[in-house]
């Protein structure tokens, strides 16, 4: 199964807040952080406000995507 950070990888350069997400993960050179990641309570403590706000709900939709395949 794809890994969560793998995964969040997927959506850089997208015009959304998931992609504003991917490209900060990835200019912070975090996707082996975002791997590790196995639940909502496992994401980087240093996320905050709207950014964690997004990251839950692309956490939420990784779970879902992946279920699925």
């Amino acid at each position: 199964m794809i890994k969560f950070g793998d995964w969040l990888a997927e959506f850089k350069g997208v015009d959304r807040p998931i992609g504003d997400l991917a490209n900060d993960m990835i200019s912070e050179n975090a996707i082996d952080t975002f791997n590790k990641v196995t639940s909502v309570d496992e994401l980087p403590s240093n996320l905050t406000g709207e950014v964690l706000t997004v990251a839950i709900q692309a956490f939420e939709y990784y779970l879902i995507d992946t279920s699925v395949q």
